[in-house]
């Protein structure tokens, strides 16, 4: 039987299926699309290989709806499981409370405070439903402190919005990455081990490096240490680089060579003006996602049979730099992540 759409209809319903999480719902929005272009119910329950009297439901039920996008939700009953309201906002604060690596003590609380039992299946689902998920903790600097944090940003951005033309601002960071592959997330076979060749050396790479959060900007320096004098040829490769800027703005952490003598010393006669994020503060100095970003393209799971071809795909990647502006401006951003630890 055919059901009339109209265009209007059409569209939503298309966009319902674009942005449907399950089989089910985008198989039932299927149902109502194949049925206005004619498609007979036995016809249907062919080509989606679903019983028939599952589509003859899922029509009748459209037909009697009154919004095509409040069907879905009038249709769909989420798992309640066994928990009342009162019981689940008790098992949510013992959750928020504890920091819980298995299900079975969640499963032990149920049965000693509502004599209600569960299966680890039943009480996963359970958990799902009422919106926990299992997935890795956060770390949390100890000694971070969240209002300077916030302060920072506050400033941060008053001088953004007052920066002349012929101002530039960089984030500066040492960064020493590890000749060896890196174990991560991937699409593996259900059953199948996938491995990673790995070396057993622990030779590394000693990069100082720049990046301007407004283009793109990446200046990297190899280094054979990290320290005050191979900043400071950073800090004059920067000055080089933006001969015509009035003001450099230079953010970095609180590593000890950037308060040495000789660093203080040389910024007395610069354009450079050094500016100290927050203590214990990575989230703040938007080059770690730089590093990270070089980490996910050039380092983890390729695997550099010696040291020299590792260096080689490192100095690849910055030198090429350029052709990845608009992934790095996506990926970096400006918006910075203040911590706001629930513990």
């Amino acid at each position: 039987m055919n059901i009339p759409l109209s265009d209007q209809h059409l569209i939503e319903l298309k966009r319902l299926h674009q942005k449907a999480k399950n089989k089910n719902d985008a198989d039932r929005i299927k149902i109502i699309l194949l049925a206005h272009d004619g498609y007979t119910h036995e016809q249907i329950a062919s080509i989606l290989l679903i019983n028939k009297n599952t589509i003859t439901y899922w029509i009748q039920k459209f037909k009697s709806g009154s919004a095509v996008n409040d069907w879905l939700q009038k249709n769909y009953k989420p798992y309640s499981g066994k928990l009342n309201s009162a019981q689940i906002e008790q098992v949510k604060n013992y959750i928020r409370e504890h920091i819980l690596i298995d299900i079975k003590p969640v499963i032990t609380y149920i049965k000693s405070n509502f004599n209600i039992e569960y299966s680890r299946s039943g009480i996963t689902k359970q958990l799902k439903a009422i919106g926990f998920s299992y997935k890795q903790l956060s770390l949390f600097p100890s000694k971070a402190d969240i209002e300077k944090q916030k302060e920072f940003v506050q400033n941060y951005e008053a001088l953004t919005n007052n920066l002349s033309e012929q101002d530039v601002i960089l984030f500066i960071d040492g960064v020493h990455p590890q000749h060896n592959t890196q174990a991560v997330n991937a699409w593996i076979e259900t059953g199948v081990v996938k491995y990673l060749n790995t070396n057993t050396g622990r030779s590394r790479v000693n990069l100082n490096g720049a990046y301007n959060p407004n283009n793109q900007d990446v200046i990297i320096r190899e280094d054979v240490s990290i320290n005050a004098q191979s900043t400071i040829e950073l800090f004059k490769q920067i000055e080089q680089i933006y001969y015509l800027a009035t003001t450099i703005y230079v953010f970095a952490d609180n590593a000890k060579y950037y308060k040495n003598h000789l660093i203080q010393e040389y910024l007395k006669n610069s354009r450079i003006k050094l500016i100290f994020l927050p203590t214990y503060s990575p989230n703040l100095n938007l080059i770690e996602r730089l590093w990270k970003f070089m980490r996910k393209k050039v380092i983890n799971t390729i695997y550099y049979p010696d040291v020299t071809s590792f260096k080689a795909a490192i100095k690849d990647f910055f030198d090429n730099i350029d052709m990845y502006r608009n992934e790095l401006k996506q990926f970096i951003g400006t918006e910075f992540h203040l911590l706001e630890p629930n513990f």
